[in-house]
């Protein structure tokens, strides 16, 4: 399900920054991207 920035932030990102939240996985760093264009 998409959920769109404000309703994540709503629900508490603060929370979920500082514990995994199931619904709202953390998305992958954009550095790991850089590394494999450099290969």
């Amino acid at each position: 399900p998409k959920v769109s920035i404000i309703d994540w932030w709503r629900s508490g990102a603060m929370v979920y920054l500082n514990k995994p939240y199931p619904l709202y996985p953390r998305p992958e760093p954009e550095d790991e991207d850089e590394d494999d264009e450099e290969e």
